[in-house]
């Protein structure tokens, strides 16, 4: 129910009066916001509500998923990839945008089951993310998960002790206390490396090891989706996308992998995006 009134009513209301502002933007205006999914930017997120609402123009409600996927896939407008495969595009928090846009590549499968050419490059995309942030290359960047997981995160509650022991207070002395945090909170995803795969797992260094809501909502419905998808890690790298790099052809089918592409190629509304929504 919106403000109060007829549900049905005001949820269609509601729809048309969605529908209208989006159309409103144009090409340029949508996408003179960087090319991320976030609490600042929410085209991509807005534009699924909208063809779970109204089905009948999900191609249009669901194009900014689609062309958002494909500068990430070719690195463009200021997305590149380190040595081991990560997707790059900020220094603070990278992997919070690495997983959000994981999850609305994710979420386009579903809204297009049948689709299997383009699902499969963005089931790779996810998959070979979702590796990186595990510890494939030696480092996990998950807390308490995969291999060599960081142990500092900048998390307050987690670097101080038990609240039955006043004599160690939470202070400064437990944010530069260069031991492992005292506290695990398991499944936490940090900020990551930067464009270099180098990685501190530091507490104080806020943009690599900080943990958030935002980080987790979409890290958590990449691993929810790449759970409910059949296409595995070894049919990607059959198919040429072992870096989870792939290209949706013009007509739509035909697989390519990145190995032909290039010569060698917030928390609220993303908590909204449930994988059962």
């Amino acid at each position: 129910m919106i403000g109060g009134g007829s549900g049905g009513a005001d949820s269609h209301l509601y729809c048309t009066a969605a529908s209208a502002a989006h159309h409103q933007l144009s090409f340029a205006e949508l996408f003179s916001l960087p090319h991320r999914f976030d609490y600042n930017n929410l085209v991509q997120g807005v534009g699924y509500l909208l063809a779970k609402l109204d089905p009948s123009n999900k191609d249009k409600y669901m194009s900014p998923i689609r062309d958002v996927m494909k500068l990430w896939l070719s690195a463009q407008s200021s997305i590149s990839y380190t040595p081991k495969g990560m997707a790059y595009i900020d220094s603070w928090g990278n992997l919070r945008y690495v997983a959000n846009q994981a999850f609305m590549g994710l979420l386009h499968n579903k809204m297009y089951p049948d689709q299997s050419q383009r699902a499969q490059v963005y089931t790779c995309f996810a998959r070979k993310q979702a590796r990186t942030m595990l510890g494939e290359g030696g480092q996990s960047y998950v807390v308490g998960i995969g291999s060599n997981p960081p142990c500092r995160p900048h998390h307050r509650a987690a670097s101080c002790v038990a609240a039955s022991s006043p004599t160690q207070p939470c202070d400064c002395t437990a944010y530069f206390n260069t031991g492992c945090n005292p506290n695990t909170i398991y499944g936490a995803l940090v900020g990551g490396p930067n464009q270099n795969d180098e990685f501190t797992d530091t507490r104080w260094d806020y943009q690599s090891a900080e943990v958030a809501l935002d980080w987790n909502a979409g890290f958590s419905g990449m691993l929810a989706g790449l759970a409910q998808n059949s296409f595995s890690w070894d049919q990607c790298k059959s198919a040429g996308m072992e870096n989870g790099r792939g290209v949706v052809s013009a007509a739509g089918s035909g697989l390519q992998g990145n190995l032909c592409w290039h010569a060698v190629l917030l928390a609220v509304v993303v908590l909204w995006l449930s994988w059962n929504f």
